[in-house]
């Protein structure tokens, strides 16, 4: 029995008191370990859990593109890259590490800090289009060749001098309008639309309905058979002496005689009747000596040390190449190494 505040006997449950009679108090040793034992599955369930998102993610990654359900793989698309463009490319990157080396064994050494400075003293050049262009690179693709084209450079001018006559040779030959690849001048720029017909008779028509003061956009998207029509027959900018229109020099003269918002009169032109007009006109440009004078020494340099000594050069780098330790670890990149 227990008593109350008031004194009252009551009834004790036995089953009760026989379970509170037996029940041993946890120690604080027991309760740490049960803390451990719950934070431990935590641990496992976030590891679990981790896992199977970095799964998921990875076979997210794996996927490219989808075409109506059908997957395109990561491996797929390099596979196909590797089959298409892997060996001219290893093959490039072998030379370029090989004249790299070669270079440094001729005490010659690029650092990354002189390529940049050089890449950031070209862009300022105001013929840096046109080396782009002779390159048939991007900015991006030129700069990640400049450090074996420096390295190059490097080893044909080394100990060679030039005069000033022959700085001056070079950089009238370089602008000279009859040399295609000149690189201190650029031929004029001229923006055109264009007209495209089958025929002489549709060409006039066009040709009447423009004198008459009709838009040269309206005639465009009435009578061309060009797919410049659809946006009002704008064909871009055109530099003389380097575009299609060279390949008919009567067509071209015709058309660099135009001044802005000038049209020929029809022109036969590739099995065609054109009429042209003239959006926008730049003058030729010679660069003068003072802009370009450091890449006028140093080309000089260049080629005076190509003409003395390329042969011999030459002959040394295939030596280097011969000798070299090269190893092909994956079977299909064995032929970029060359023959030893």
């Amino acid at each position: 029995m227990q008593i109350d505040t008031n004194n009252t006997v009551q009834p004790v449950n036995n089953a009760n008191a026989t379970q509170q009679s037996n029940r041993t108090p946890r120690t604080a040793e027991q309760n740490n370990l049960w803390r451990y034992v719950w934070l431990l599955g935590a641990l496992l369930v976030g590891i679990a859990i981790g896992v199977i998102a970095m799964k998921l993610k990875a076979n997210a990654n794996q996927t490219v593109v989808a075409i109506n359900g059908t997957v395109i793989t990561k491996d797929a698309l390099f596979g196909e890259l590797q089959s298409e463009y892997g060996l001219p490319t290893m093959r490039k990157m072998v030379n370029n590490q090989l004249a790299l080396q070669f270079a440094a064994n001729k005490g010659v050494t690029v650092t990354a800090a002189a390529v940049t400075a050089r890449f950031n003293e070209l862009k300022k050049q105001p013929n840096f289009g046109i080396i782009l262009a002779n390159n048939k690179m991007t900015a991006d693709e030129f700069f990640r060749s400049l450090s074996t084209q420096m390295a190059e450079e490097a080893v044909y001018s080394q100990s060679m001098t030039a005069t000033n006559d022959e700085i001056m040779q070079y950089y009238a030959e370089q602008t000279d309008p009859n040399n295609r690849r000149a690189l201190f001048y650029r031929p004029p720029i001229i923006g055109l639309q264009g007209l495209e017909t089958s025929t002489r008779v549709d060409a006039e028509s066009a040709y009447s309905q423009i004198e008459s003061g009709s838009q040269f956009d309206l005639a465009a998207a009435n009578f061309s058979i060009d797919g410049s029509k659809a946006n009002g027959g704008h064909l871009g900018a055109a530099e003389m002496g380097h575009s299609a229109l060279t390949a008919v020099p009567a067509v071209e003269r015709t058309i660099f005689a135009l001044r802005k918002n000038q049209v020929t009169t029809p022109l036969y032109y590739n099995n065609a009747w054109w009429i042209f007009k003239c959006t926008g006109y730049l003058p030729a440009t010679t660069y003068p000596f003072n802009k370009v004078k450091e890449q006028a020494v140093r080309n000089t340099l260049v080629n005076k040390g190509i003409a003395q000594k390329g042969t011999d050069i030459k002959k040394e780098y295939a030596n280097f190449a011969r000798m070299s330790d090269m190893q092909a670890f994956w079977p299909q990149y064995a032929s970029a190494l060359g023959s030893k």
